[in-house]
């Protein structure tokens, strides 16, 4: 496994992404939620849901990297991470991407402090010093990717937590197809303090 200081990768290219591991609270309550759908929605079963260990926050899409590239870009996070202050959500609504018309995959949008948009522009500006290319003119907009799948079924009514909650781990993952979908590897990690103040701790 991928370490941060490693020097050792293998050679292929690598399709990674980064994200936020989404809190318990967060987990246990949309847990609760998403199986009450799924034993009372017909017409959400035939949706490919999402493994709830599977859940997270994508940052940053960063496509196929060669290995120089994600290793140079662990080293840039690496040296500035402790200075990220650890971001807080607040749940948003649930909706279908990228629009109701053309659905494919329904979301728990989130809403975001302005320490999780600093770190969003952060890994952004490193991905760009590090030559790996992301869409410049993609809108930000966080969430969670509960299922996939074509329902245009209206979503029924449901009462969101009103608790803001820490996000606390930054993680590097790739994505590895199989015949039932994605799996997720992960490559580093990265611990965030409340206060932005040094914390480390890696795979």
């Amino acid at each position: 496994m991928m370490k941060p200081n490693d020097d050792s990768v293998v050679v292929q290219n690598m399709r990674a992404f980064l994200a936020l591991d989404l809190d318990p609270f967060s987990q246990d309550k949309l847990l609760q939620m998403v199986s009450e759908w799924r034993s009372v929605e017909r017409e959400f079963q035939i949706l490919r849901w999402v493994a709830p260990a599977q859940w997270h926050i994508t940052l940053l899409f960063m496509g196929d990297v060669a290995p120089e590239a994600l290793l140079k870009f662990c080293q840039a996070v690496e040296r500035q991470y402790h200075y990220w202050q650890k971001p807080m959500i607040e749940w948003s609504h649930f909706e279908w991407f990228p629009s109701p018309e053309k659905p494919r995959a329904l979301v728990l949008v989130l809403r975001a402090d302005p320490a999780l948009i600093a770190i969003r522009d952060a890994v952004a500006d490193i991905s760009q010093q590090c030559d790996i290319i992301i869409n410049p003119e993609k809108k930000f907009i966080p969430h969670v990717t509960i299922a996939r799948g074509k329902s245009r079924y209206k979503l029924p009514a449901v009462e969101l937590p009103s608790e803001s909650t820490h996000l606390s781990e930054l993680i590097l993952f790739r994505s590895l197809p199989e015949k039932r979908g994605t799996a997720y590897q992960k490559l580093a990690h990265w611990r965030l303090s409340v206060s932005g103040t040094e914390n480390k701790e890696k795979l």
